[in-house]
């Protein structure tokens, strides 16, 4: 099963750009969205350093209907190296650096199944590529967490048509692609949507909203 219709999204629930959302209000949030009949939640370790993760976890125990998660993987605040952003969570400041290593992505996985307090993760997705790491290394990391039963399937974020291909060609083709589509950012439909098309990959849009910005 793969995600489709309305999918929460989780970066609120960590705070972090977000006028730092209180938990009470985050799981709230998680709760009413499942009342409402929504079955699939996004999120990722770096929405409010892991404090996303957690609090939709904790939500989940209240939720007695059937959910799905989807969470992301390769951006560390954890670890060393160069900066692929920097910023100021709670009063303290935060290098975020991509790593797509194997080891990485496995602790990762560990760390994300221990905050949501789950066994499996529904949707495990790539969330930037570091540019240097090729791509099909990291979704063999991905096949092998498939295989061990950490994950159900796995997808990737933010790839350009080019990047995609490439992992379509080598035989290792995602189950979807995220990427920030809407009336503001029409982008993707310049190549991106008809290439999932065509190869049946799960196009998801984040963002559809800009943000906001098309609310009124």
């Amino acid at each position: 099963m793969l995600p489709e219709g309305i999918i929460f999204g989780g970066w609120p629930m960590g705070g972090w750009h977000w006028s730092n959302v209180d938990e009470k209000t985050a799981m709230a949030a998680a709760e009413s969205a499942a009342d409402a009949g929504i079955q699939w939640f996004d999120t990722a370790p770096v929405y409010g350093f892991g404090l996303g993760e957690e609090r939709l976890g904790r939500a989940l125990k209240n939720i007695d209907s059937q959910v799905y998660i989807m969470t992301k993987f390769g951006l560390r605040w954890d670890t060393k190296g160069t900066p692929f952003f920097e910023t100021t969570f709670n009063g303290q400041k935060r290098a975020v650096v991509r790593n797509l290593s194997a080891d990485s992505i496995q602790t990762e996985c560990e760390a994300s199944l221990n905050r949501l307090g789950v066994e499996i993760i529904d949707l495990y997705q790539l969330h930037w590529s570091d540019g240097k790491t090729p791509l099909v290394d990291v979704a063999g990391v991905m096949e092998r967490l498939k295989e061990s039963g950490k994950i159900r399937e796995w997808g990737v974020c933010n790839l350009n048509t080019g990047e995609l291909h490439n992992l379509v060609n080598g035989g290792l083709k995602p189950a979807s692609l995220q990427f920030s589509y809407s009336l503001l950012n029409r982008k993707p439909e310049k190549s991106l949507i008809s290439y999932c098309e065509k190869h049946k990959i799960r196009f998801l849009a984040y963002s559809p909203l800009g943000r906001g910005l098309l609310t009124g």
